[in-house]
Parts: C-alpha cells; sequence; structure tokens
C-alpha cells in the first residue's frame, strides 16, 4: 500500500518514539536526595519493569489497580500506601480505562548520610497499608511538605527533609501495627505458583530461561504457568525476562560507569548486542549509550 501524503505533496513525518509512560522517574536531579509528584488526574497505563535503588512510596487518593512486587501482587485503591524498599523489582498494573490520582515519593537513603538508618523497612511491613483518616491527613501533609522543601530550598531544607522522612517512617510502622497480622497477609493473593515463577526469573533472568523449562520444573502445564503468571503480573513469563534484563541494564548502566555497554548487555544475558540495542530503546524510549550520558547528567553519586 502506497503511503499517504500530505497536501503539498510531501510524505508527512513519521510519529515520533515515544517509550511507555513511567511511573514514576528512577533518576534524582543532582543536587536534590528526592523527588515528588503531586497529584493529578490522568488516564494510568501499565509500566515495565523497573528495579532501582530508590525507595519508593505512592499514596493513592483515586483510582485501582495493583503493583507487582518482586513476588506479589499488590492491590491498590483509594487512601491506601504503597511501599517498595530499594533493590525490589517491581511494575504498575492499574485497572484499564482508571484514571489515578496520587501521591509519589523517590529517594536515595544513602543521600541522608547516617540518617539513612531511619529508613528501613522493619521485618514485617506489607507493601501496602491502608491508612484512617488521621494518618492520611499526616501523610499527606508530609508529602508536601517534602515537594515544598525540595523545590523552595530554604536555609535548613535538608535537615528538615530528613525529619519528615523520619516522621513518615514512624506514621508507616504505626499504620502496620495496627493493621495487625491481617496487614502481613493482606494485598498479597498471588498464587504460590506465581511466586515461584518470579523468584526463579528474578535469580536468573540472564540465563536462557524460557517458560518451557520453567514448566518442566515446577511440574505444571506451559499454558497453566503462563496463564497463571500472566493473570498476576500482567506480562508473559518472555515479556518478563525481557524486561527484566533491560532493568538491570538500566541500573548497571547507571551504577557500573565503567563498563562498556556490550559487556553490560552480555551481563544481563543478551548474547546478539544489536537485539539488546533495540529492545533497549523499545522499553526506555533512548538507546543504552544515549540512556548512560543523558542519566549522568542528571545524577550525582
Amino acid at each position: 500500500m502506497a503511503r499517504k501524503t500530505s497536501g503539498n505533496g510531501k510524505k508527512p513525518p513519521a510519529p515520533p518514539t515515544q517509550a511507555p509512560p513511567s511511573d514514576s522517574p528512577a533518576i534524582l536531579a543532582v543536587d536534590s536526595p528526592l523527588v515528588v509528584h503531586l497529584p493529578r488526574s490522568q488516564t494510568a497505563r501499565p509500566t515495565t519493569l523497573e528495579h532501582h535503588r530508590e525507595f519508593e512510596m505512592h499514596l493513592i487518593q483515586r483510582g485501582a489497580g495493583a503493583y507487582f512486587i518482586r513476588d506479589r501482587h499488590v492491590p491498590f485503591r483509594k487512601n491506601t500506601l504503597v511501599l517498595i524498599p530499594p533493590r525490589l523489582t517491581h511494575r504498575f498494573v492499574p485497572q484499564p480505562g482508571t484514571v489515578i490520582e496520587k501521591y509519589t515519593l523517590m529517594f536515595w537513603p544513602g543521600r541522608f548520610g547516617r540518617a539513612s538508618a531511619s529508613f528501613r523497612m522493619p521485618a514485617g511491613v506489607p507493601c501496602m497499608l491502608a491508612l484512617g483518616n488521621h494518618d492520611l491527613t499526616a501523610v499527606e501533609s508530609i508529602f508536601r511538605t517534602l515537594a515544598y522543601e525540595s523545590d523552595a530550598r530554604k536555609p535548613f531544607w535538608q535537615a528538615v527533609l530528613t525529619l519528615h522522612l523520619r516522621l513518615l517512617f514512624l506514621l508507616i510502622r504505626r499504620a502496620a501495627q495496627a493493621q495487625g497480622t491481617a496487614a502481613a497477609a493482606g494485598g498479597q493473593r498471588t498464587n504460590a505458583l506465581v511466586a515461584w515463577c518470579a523468584t526463579e526469573i528474578e535469580k536468573r533472568f540472564a540465563e536462557a530461561l524460557t517458560l518451557q523449562a520453567l514448566a518442566r520444573e515446577a511440574g505444571y502445564s506451559q499454558y497453566h504457568l503462563a496463564h497463571m503468571f500472566k493473570r498476576d503480573t500482567g506480562l508473559s513469563v518472555k515479556q518478563y525476562i525481557l524486561q527484566r534484563r533491560i532493568a538491570e541494564a538500566r541500573r548497571i548502566l547507571l551504577e557500573q560507569p565503567a563498563l562498556t555497554v556490550d559487556a553490560v548487555a552480555q551481563q544481563v544475558g543478551f548474547s546478539d548486542f544489536a537485539l539488546f540495542n533495540r529492545s533497549f530503546k523499545r522499553l526506555t524510549g533512548k538507546p543504552p549509550t544515549l540512556y548512560r550520558k543523558i542519566s549522568h547528567l542528571n545524577r550525582n553519586d
């Protein structure tokens, strides 16, 4: 079929290649230890897998869906706080067509020095907390204060950020304690087979791993594993492995600047550099070399 031309006889420009929407930024600015996105209405779309050193939180004000975090399907709804500690593989999976409004906080504990010890998740705290009215108001206030202080940068702003993050983590502990044992199990209905499969992929994604091999090891049919895995993660096993490899490549490109891009490709499981380059660009919107260059202009280690 011939390509249509515009009224002046010239071919219309090809549409620009766009990366999938990002649920939250994984790269902090050079001079800021955190970033906060305030709520805005938007029809949300699923994201690719993420794996980074920053702590990530989402305070949901409107909408519903789930996060897949490490090996668990974690549904969210209005007035819930989603917690994603550093270096946990995760993905945002909203209900199709739903409008999401939420606060997003991302910070790297390493930029807070000795205070970073206060920003750890105690054992037993789940990845999703339902907040009561009082705690909800308090957490919203903290998010807004963090956003203001990070932007205004008045005297002692970094100390103020630290104090408010400490308060936030105290409120998280209190909310988790209030939910009790129900919190540890709540919102984590992932099938045991899916959890096993996700764990195996996390350990072996750089290997020549396939649906067939995983199904054989698990003792289930390929169809059953594929169906259950897609239901809970929103991705096929093949897509999940590919996205996990690219997420790891992004991390290595940022944290090991001396490593060549070709070496990064091999380290995450690609023997074909051209395939790595195409896959990376399709999922991030940029080829790996440009991604590393732009990222390091914005990131300060």
